[in-house]
């Protein structure tokens, strides 16, 4: 497999000048084709509440732009060009030196880093990041890369897949049974049931319009393993069956202590999908 160069920059919060204390709140990750972006603001509240504020605008911001580029065919300008942010107030938020690497899966090189850090993904719909230590997009990229990796036909699994319909859509895994199922993860970590149904409200609304009518939009919840989220994902696992017959699945991927999705029961999903899919 060849290598890619990296490169990738984390933006702190400077807590005591003299000893060059900082927390790192965000990552910026660079591999000259995808611009991959991390934080964690709540972070800041640890050591200075009252600049939160702040922290979490800049990150806001910092979080469109990442998402408005990803996928864009930038030039390889490096992180320092394409990000030239001007630092939180009184010099509390700093940027720290670029970092350059090869790694063989820049996806991964990003996961590992933005799980080493305690930083979540930026959605690739501009939503607040996921608040799980394992990004599930990243993870549903790794899960994928894996499974290309164990299948004998792996051109029928693809990761960062686009897909176009009226919106062009980024599927972090997709695969052929049939018809094409491609991934749309959705978290309902820490929601309450009013948020639930919004985010799943969101997403079926972003599989409307960005699948094909010929393809079939796989929800993949990731969720905490216990029995309140499991009765509700009853609920609305009922209500896709009964409505979106051939056009939605939904697939569990239960989270424990860790708050790491279980992608287990969707890579087992796959490989029977795919072994049926001559």
């Amino acid at each position: 497999m060849s290598s890619r160069d990296v490169e990738y920059r984390l933006l702190q919060l400077v807590v005591s000048a003299v000893g060059d204390e900082r927390i790192t709140l965000a990552l910026l990750h660079w591999d000259g084709r995808e611009l991959r972006f991390a934080a964690n603001a709540t972070r800041a509240s640890r050591s200075n509440a009252a600049v939160t504020p702040d922290v979490r605008r800049t990150i806001r911001a910092l979080r469109s732009e990442a998402v408005a580029n990803v996928g864009q065919g930038l030039l390889n300008l490096g992180v320092d060009l394409l990000h030239d942010v001007r630092e939180g107030r009184g010099g509390l938020l700093a940027w720290g030196p670029i970092r350059r690497g090869r790694t063989a899966s820049a996806s991964r090189h990003f996961a590992e880093l933005a799980r080493e850090l305690d930083l979540h993904v930026a959605s690739a719909h501009g939503e607040e990041p996921v608040p799980t230590r394992a990004p599930l997009t990243s993870e549903l990229v790794l899960c994928g890369e894996r499974l290309q990796a164990t299948v004998s036909a792996p051109d029928r699994i693809r990761v960062r897949n686009m897909v176009t319909g009226l919106r062009a859509y980024e599927s972090p895994l997709s695969w052929l049974n049939g018809a094409w199922h491609h991934s749309f993860p959705l978290s309902f970590y820490q929601a309450d049931s009013d948020a639930i149904l919004k985010r799943v409200q969101a997403t079926l609304g972003r599989i409307d319009v960005s699948v094909p009518a010929q393809d079939v939009g796989v929800v993949v919840a990731a969720h905490p393993d216990a029995p309140e989220y499991a009765a509700r994902l009853d609920d609305i696992a009922r209500f896709v069956e009964e409505k979106q017959v051939g056009r939605v699945r939904l697939v569990r991927a239960p989270m424990a202590k860790t708050r790491v999705p279980s992608l287990d029961a969707l890579a087992d999903q796959i490989l029977a999908d795919v072994g049926g899919s001559y």
